[in-house]
């Protein structure tokens, strides 16, 4: 087989060290002799898809060195020092690097989206990075960002058999002396405004969830949220006895909104990114963490948790049509399953506008060819 890459179309930025858009329009036929053939002696070969510019820095090959290559294998001088596949278990970006670079300077990003030909289904390809380093012959370190995604291509085809496939590529050196400093002094006034949390002899309010004390300050409390404000800065209980008690939320989630007011940072971990923790961000007015929250929810969608996560989409944030849509979009592609639960039946009972509203959006979808993020796509 042939394997020869495809060449890209190119939308080409002023370099940092390499950035590039590209898109490749994939045939149905190229496709799937890549996969009958990565079954077979070689695996892992995949549909290789060709970057329009030399990566700065990357590895090269003469070209008698590429011309030694089997028949099929080479490319188009010069190689470019790196290569997206399209694999069965997912999309790659595979770069290579002359011996003695140092990998853990450099900064990878590529972001793909998959797209009909007539530009009617986008999907951004989400879903976990695994990253791998790979010893090659001559010293070379061949290092691998694999994204964890199955492909249903045969919701992409159009009528000729064929769809595109975008890749937006940053690689540059990690560390600038100057930034590198702007940023360690940054992180710095960050951790010590964080410190400040439970300082013992200068905080001047004790919050209480559950068993946990938490010694804090009313200007801050006061500063990051109106309602902390408006509970220590007026003639209350909680201001004479400068104590907080929060109820309804554990201590755990309680800990997390406050290390969110006093560094500004939202939780990273998707386990800390709950609904409890949705709850009392809503209650304090905290709305960057009620929308990462949410984010994270629709992010992590599945049969059983999407009519309770529409539930709380058009509770919190009615106003975002693009979360709202992307909910709706879900329970259309799994109308079936979801209609089996339990949740779906006590949203027709409860909520009969909200139901209509989703009902109204499946008989929408039987006029057409289904095809959307979550059947385009299946993360693994």
């Amino acid at each position: 087989m042939a394997r020869t890459p495809i060449q890209p179309n190119s939308d080409h930025h002023a370099p940092v060290s390499y950035r590039e858009k590209m898109s490749w329009t994939v045939r149905k036929e190229d496709l799937h002799e890549a996969l009958q053939y990565e079954d077979g002696e070689c695996k892992d070969v995949g549909l290789f898809l060709y970057l329009k510019r030399t990566i700065p820095g990357s590895f090269q090959l003469s070209s008698e060195e590429n011309n030694m290559m089997p028949p099929g294998t080479g490319w188009p001088a010069p190689y470019p020092g790196g290569i997206v596949r399209i694999l069965k278990k997912g999309i790659s970006l595979e770069t290579d690097w002359p011996k003695g670079t140092d990998l853990d300077l450099l900064h990878i990003r590529v972001e793909y989206k998959l797209k009909t030909t007539d530009g009617k289904c986008i999907v951004d390809v989400k879903g976990e990075t695994v990253k791998e380093v790979v010893d090659c012959i001559g010293g070379v370190k061949s290092l691998d960002f694999l994204r964890l995604v199955r492909i249903n291509a045969d919701r992409l085809y159009d009528e000729d058999g064929s769809f595109i496939v975008e890749a937006d590529i940053l690689i540059e050196k990690n560390l600038f002396e100057a930034e590198n400093s702007s940023f360690k002094e940054s992180n710095a006034y960050g951790e010590e405004i964080k410190s400040i949390l439970n300082d013992e002899k200068n905080s001047d309010v004790l919050v209480i969830a559950g068993d946990r004390e938490f010694k804090c300050h009313k200007n801050i409390l006061g500063a990051r949220s109106e309602v902390f404000k408006n509970t220590v800065a007026h003639n209350t209980v909680e201001s004479n006895t400068n104590t907080i008690v929060i109820k309804e939320s554990p201590a755990q989630t309680v800990e997390d909104m406050l290390k969110y007011i006093y560094s500004g940072d939202v939780p990273k971990d998707s386990k800390s990114l709950t609904t409890e923790l949705l709850h009392i961000a809503s209650m304090y007015q905290l709305q960057p963490v009620v929308e990462a929250c949410l984010k994270n929810l629709v992010e992590s969608l599945d049969v059983a948790s999407c009519v309770s996560t529409f539930m709380l989409v058009d509770r919190y944030v009615p106003q975002d049509r693009n979360m709202r849509g992307l909910v709706i979009m879900f329970m259309q592609c799994k109308a079936m399953e979801m209609i089996e639960e339990e949740d779906w039946y006590k949203l027709m009972s409860s909520h009969s506008d909200l139901a209509k509203e989703i009902l109204k959006a499946m008989v929408k979808t039987t006029k057409e060819k289904h095809r959307c993020q979550f059947c385009v796509v299946t993360y693994n």
